[in-house]
């Protein structure tokens, strides 16, 4: 098995369309984290979050917005299929996660693994695409079961929306008070609520997307590090180099020295 490209919580406006008459060159997981519609074999099928599919190789993949928003995590990677076939999961197949969250933390620590130093990384990471495999294939065996899906908090939509500003605009300026005032709820039972629907902190996430995004400035631009740290939404080059140490171990000129192709 190998991993191709990940992504967690991307989002798009209403205007969202892909269409790929012979797939994507791989196998694609895709999760949606909000309402979509789907083509499958000639139909169209209206979609809702938590829902899932995994595309064959080859197979025509058209899906879209069907709201003012949308919202996915997706993972392009190739794999055996007798892989899918001993774990008992279908492509083309649309179904229900009956827990998104579990399957989210093992998507989150595959991305996790994508950005170790670790010479086993390459191992890590089948492991735990095994492991995902595993899990999908309980959750679409419990979905022909026909046992309910759990019941999403009222505030789930809401989370979701603001989890992807912050991976699709990570240099904007938040603060927990602002964020609670969207949601009509005291900052800390916000805190409370975003980790119980993403097993991290929005601090958190807000310091793994400003790092991704100052990965993506350091390797394919000529900016400073300075530069760089005001783009992510840092008041100073100093606090960015210190977080920045704290998460790669090295400083941002090492990691693009190091990386730098």
């Amino acid at each position: 098995m190998e991993l191709h490209a990940l992504g967690l919580n991307y989002s798009h406006d209403g205007s969202f369309d892909i269409r790929r008459p012979n797939g994507s060159g791989d196998n694609l997981l895709l999760i949606f984290k909000s309402s979509a519609v789907v083509r499958l074999h000639g139909r169209e099928y209206s979609v809702s979050p938590d829902s899932a599919i995994l595309y064959k190789k080859g197979t025509e993949q058209i899906y879209r917005a069907c709201k003012g928003f949308y919202i996915n995590h997706w993972l392009h990677f190739d794999c055996d299929d007798m892989l899918t076939r001993d774990y008992s999961l279908p492509y083309d197949t649309i179904f229900m996660l009956s827990d998104a969250e579990k399957t989210e933390d093992i998507l989150s620590t595959i991305s996790r693994l994508s950005l170790s130093e670790s010479g086993r990384r390459e191992d890590y990471i089948e492991l735990m695409l095994r492991m995902l495999l595993i899990r999908l294939g309980e959750e679409y065996s419990l979905s022909k079961s026909g046992q309910p899906p759990r019941k999403r908090s009222h505030y789930a939509d809401a989370l979701e929306r603001l989890r992807a500003d912050i991976y699709s605009s990570p240099s904007g300026s938040r603060n927990i008070a602002d964020m609670a005032k969207t949601l009509s709820v005291s900052p800390s039972h916000f805190q409370y609520l975003y980790t119980s629907r993403f097993g991290v902190s929005c601090y958190e996430d807000i310091l793994c997307a400003r790092m991704k995004n100052a990965e993506y400035y350091l390797l394919s631009t000529d900016m400073t590090v300075k530069n760089i740290a005001a783009v992510c939404g840092y008041e100073n080059d100093v606090h960015f180099m210190r977080q920045f140490k704290r998460r790669y171990n090295m400083t941002p000129s090492q990691f693009r020295l190091k990386n730098k192709k």
